[in-house]
């Protein structure tokens, strides 16, 4: 038989170094065998290896998933624990449905949480997890709600008892009947505990009678106490205590209507006393008593005639002081010198109704005009709507200057009630309509009215009272600086400036730094910090697309553009640029004069107009400015009693 020479090999190591090759020469069926098995081997390696690393990343991917639901957990925990706290400190009294209104919210969050995770492993196990909260939730809630039901309970209970014992007070016939129900009702509560009804019953019948036991006191002292209180059905629900301070009460009773019996001489002159003091106060606020009215002083004081005739006299007297406003009742206490006693009598009496006066017209003007007779009633309207605020100042305005006229000053067209409403009425309405209502009311006041009328709402709203002075400014956009204010206050309110508290801070912070020492006095330089602060949070609140977002901007939109020069601050009106503003001033001092003083020191026109461009200016309220050399104001005299002011803004 022909053989074929097989060559031989080495054996060597195979690529993956897991199996070796077999020799040509031992390659038969065995071998063959040998190396399939060997082959399996590794598969199966392989297999193992994959098997484990795969077991590996399916094990780090559920860690994974369950750290993160880990954290939702975390997270949802505190949320429904402060959710339940808030919502327990909200809970109506009974606390009726609490428990199922708390579960039916947590059962719709839990679907919506866990609907909004993506893998559907992680919702099975988000959803496994919360389920404990839930319970725990719940319990919480139904012990709550069962704890406030009781306590509910037990208080209406309680209520009761005080209703059933009025009841008896004013009828005492009807005790027996209004106890009987009461003790039925307490008996009829379930849960209860037999302590606690006990203790309710004892109060209803303790109280129940001690009202009904008071009346009977109270109407016939005499036949109480010649009741014997083991047989009678009232006093004998009473303990020793009651029934003896009830006794006493009786006694005193007596006692008491056996005085005033005696002493009806004395109860006239009482009365009469009454009269001289309603005189005294009529006089002392500058009355003129009439005819009439002294007619009936006469039939009524007695023997304190003498009295009330001493008085009259002095009305007589004072009522022509009490007529003048009360800049003028000053000015004549002022000029006048006491002389004899009888002379520093009367001078003491004017000086007590004009204080009165005052005090009166500061309170309310317009009842005191009327209240002095000096000005026809002014009945109070009840404004209800932002609408009715201009139509009842229209109405005031028709009498406001006979008021101010007599109160020496500047009032507010609304009284103080009417202004309450009116700040109510205004804060209901849109921010725009309130912005154009107190823009309309500012064009028909004067600036000092506005400042009165602002102080009154000020008391309500502060936002609002900002918004009337600031009247009908307008941004460089055209939109009203005041509604600005007013979206601002919202949203600071509604706390959609998604700043926090700190920021906010800073804001009021860096806009202080700007405006205080500008000039602008004390109450106008926090008006103006108040309102840049609120224009801010504007600025800052969603749906602002009109410019700039900082605080310099909300300064400028609200009372101008900082400006320093000569070591001092200002604020520039706002539109004015600061080569316009030197320009203005210039022209005004210009047309002021030829010579001013500094230091006493005379400072020609012309030289104020070389260093204009340098000094200082003081801001005196809004548009008068008065220009600063080496730190000393520029004056119109040589006392420097007069400031230079110059009027930059028409």
């Amino acid at each position: 038989m022909l053989r074929i020479p097989v060559p031989e090999y080495q054996r060597q190591q195979a690529p993956s170094g897991n199996a070796r090759l077999a020799t040509a020469q031992t390659i038969g069926q065995g071998g063959v065998m040998d190396a399939a098995a060997s082959l399996q081997r590794e598969a199966a390696q392989r297999e193992r290896v994959a098997d484990q690393q795969l077991a590996n990343f399916q094990r780090l991917e559920f860690e994974q998933k369950k750290a993160r639901n880990v954290e939702r957990v975390s997270a949802a925990r505190l949320q429904w624990t402060e959710t339940l706290a808030k919502r327990q400190t909200e809970a109506e009294a009974s606390a009726d449905g609490f428990s199922r209104g708390v579960l039916t919210d947590f059962d719709t969050w839990r679907k919506q949480s866990t609907e909004a995770i993506p893998d559907e492993d992680e919702r099975r196990m988000f959803d496994g997890m919360v389920a404990n909260i839930r319970d725990h939730v719940g319990l919480t809630a139904m012990q709550f709600e069962a704890t406030q039901r009781r306590a509910y309970r037990k208080r209406v209970v309680m209520d009761g008892i005080d209703v059933d014992a009025r009841v008896a007070g004013a009828d005492p016939g009807q005790m027996s009947d209004v106890l009987a129900q009461r003790l039925a009702a307490i008996n009829s509560v379930g849960d209860f505990s037999g302590e606690e009804r006990a203790s309710l019953a004892q109060n209803a019948r303790e109280n129940i009678a001690f009202q009904a036991a008071a009346t009977l006191a109270q109407q016939d002292p005499v036949a109480w106490l010649k009741r014997k209180p083991k047989d009678d059905p009232v006093a004998s629900l009473l303990d020793p205590e009651k029934l003896r301070q009830l006794n006493n009460h009786a006694r005193s009773v007596i006692e008491r209507d056996k005085a005033q019996r005696e002493n009806d001489g004395e109860r006239a002159l009482k009365a009469a006393e009454k009269q001289i003091e309603d005189l005294r106060g009529f006089v002392l606020d500058g009355g003129l008593v009439s005819p009439e009215y002294e007619a009936r002083l006469q039939a009524s004081t007695g023997p304190l005639w003498a009295q009330a005739q001493e008085m009259v006299k002095v009305s007589r007297s004072g009522a022509a002081f009490g007529s003048l406003p009360v800049a003028k009742q000053e000015a004549i206490l002022a000029a006048t010198k006491p002389g004899d006693p009888e002379q520093q009598k009367m001078l003491d009496h004017l000086r007590t109704v004009n204080g009165r006066q005052k005090a009166a017209y500061a309170a309310n003007p317009w009842e005191a005009a009327t209240r002095f007779g000096r000005a026809p009633a002014a009945p109070a309207y009840k404004i209800t709507t932002a609408e009715q605020v201009p139509e009842v100042i229209a109405e005031r305005l028709k009498t406001i200057g006979n008021v101010e006229q007599m109160a020496s000053g500047p009032v507010s067209p609304l009284q103080p009630d009417e202004a309450a409403d009116a700040a109510t009425a205004l804060m209901a309405a849109p921010v725009d309509k309130r912005a154009e209502v107190l823009a309309q009311v500012g064009t028909k006041l004067t600036v000092p009215q506005i400042a009165k009328l602002a102080d009154q709402l000020d008391k309500g709203d502060r936002a609002t009272a900002l918004m009337l002075k600031l009247g009908a400014d307008r941004t460089d956009a055209g939109r009203a600086t005041s509604v600005l204010v007013g979206r601002g206050a919202q949203a600071l309110k509604d706390k959609t400036v998604k700043r926090d508290e700190q920021a906010l801070t800073g804001w009021r912070s860096e806009i202080s730094a700007m405006v205080r020492g500008a000039g602008l006095g004390e109450r106008a330089e926090q008006d103006a910090i108040d309102a840049a602060y609120f224009v801010r949070a504007a600025l800052d609140a969603p749906g602002y697309e009109y410019g700039a977002k900082t605080n310099e901007k909300a300064v400028e939109l609200v009372v101008g553009i900082p400006y320093e020069r000569g070591g001092m601050k200002t604020l520039i009106p706002r539109g004015v640029k600061e080569s316009e503003f030197i320009e203005r001033a210039g022209q005004a001092v210009a047309a002021a004069g030829e010579t001013f003083y500094v230091r006493g020191q005379p400072m020609t026109r012309a030289a104020i107009m070389r260093n204009l461009a340098s000094m200082g200016m003081a801001r005196d309220g809004q548009r008068m400015f008065t220009p600063f050399y080496n730190g000393a104001p520029v004056t119109t005299d040589p006392e420097g009693a007069k400031p230079l002011a110059l009027q930059v803004v028409q």
